[in-house]
């Protein structure tokens, strides 16, 4: 049994971060490893995080302090605003991710030089799991300063193309790409029920829903469907779900008939429950994406586009789940090739 440390992106409203973390904590679990993820609070993250969903998201905000039951449960350390050694030396691995934890572009989290192996220590061996630099250029001049603390990172596996290609550049070695963690199948003991949705329902986890109002409406109609928008407020949904608990969140995705959505979780959780996506473009999530949609040969939907059929994403295709299980098998050989 290891002593393995989880270092992550500190949120607690994102119900894909939230449940990504989750599942890296029960697979690790699983296998008989003891494992917390360690509290580490990125003040300036931590701050703004709060205040966008106060001025943007009050209901979920305070749906938070009302429902603490809303989020999935996993051990962690005490809380920490500072990192050092000592801390770090509790574990035998730390692994870093997943998660945007590398986004250099990313004005919430600043340059946190921790996210990038600063620490060094002979007492625990480093493993990144699945990071991304999300949307950072490779062009980025900060590129240069964390250069030489991803240098102290044993093994590095990222979740994208943009990501392998910075890597690359910075320490000119080939990275795994591997699989998010909501995909390690760790949700088997969890119960999912269909909480009495009687009739069958579009589900939008989509934050660009206005644009589309129209076609989703006709799509809706055409094809007999409720329109259920979980997360982000619609205006023109039959429901909506902002703030629940993460089990009605996972089952609104598997009793779905159709999903619609911008989101990179969206695609994860669309591919786990092996449902019918339309993928709309995102260009926040674009490079993050772009890795399934070469491998799976996703069809994308533009803002000018229809919402027809012709370009549904079926993950239920025997072709897809084959290519998913190989993408699976050799992440999950990864963490065990690597954490011993």
């Amino acid at each position: 049994m290891k002593k393995i440390g989880i270092l992550t992106l500190p949120n607690k409203y994102n119900y894909g971060a939230l449940l990504q973390t989750y599942s890296l904590c029960n697979y690790f679990k699983d296998l008989g490893h003891e494992v917390k993820v360690i509290n580490y609070q990125n003040i300036r993250y931590s701050l703004l995080e709060h205040l966008y969903y106060l001025v943007f998201e009050t209901n979920i905000f305070l749906n938070f302090f009302l429902k603490k039951n809303t989020r999935p449960k996993f051990n962690s350390t005490d809380r920490y605003y500072h990192i050092n050694k000592n801390i770090l030396d509790n574990f035998d691995y730390i692994v870093y991710g997943s998660d945007e934890l590398w986004n250099l572009e990313r004005k919430s989290i600043g340059l946190d030089t921790i996210y990038f192996g600063k620490i060094s220590s002979k007492k625990h061996i480093k493993v990144s799991y699945s990071c991304s630099f999300g949307n950072t250029d490779i062009k980025n001049s900060k590129l240069k300063i964390i250069k030489k603390f991803l240098k102290n990172i044993k093994s590095i596996s990222v979740r994208d193309n943009n990501s392998k290609l910075i890597i690359k550049k910075l320490l000119n070695k080939n990275c795994q790409v591997t699989v998010d963690p909501v995909l390690l199948n760790t949700f088997n003991n969890i119960k999912l029920r269909n909480y009495k949705l009687k009739k069958k329902y579009l589900l939008l986890y989509l934050k660009s829903n206005n644009i589309y109002k129209k076609k989703i409406i006709d799509f809706a109609k055409k094809n007999n469907l409720k329109i259920i928008s979980v997360a982000f407020k619609c205006s023109y949904a039959d429901k909506n779900f902002s703030r629940i608990n993460y089990k009605f969140f996972l089952s609104l995705f598997k009793f779905s008939s159709f999903i619609i959505s911008d989101m990179y979780h969206g695609l994860q959780f669309s591919i786990l429950y092996k449902k019918k996506l339309f993928l709309i473009e995102n260009e926040e999530k674009k490079l993050k994406i772009d890795y399934l949609k070469k491998k799976l040969s996703l069809n994308m939907i533009s803002k000018n586009a229809k919402i027809n059929l012709k370009k549904i994403n079926d993950f239920n295709k025997s072709s897809i789940k084959n290519i998913m299980l190989k993408e699976i098998k050799k992440s999950k050989k990864y963490l065990d090739e690597y954490i011993a």
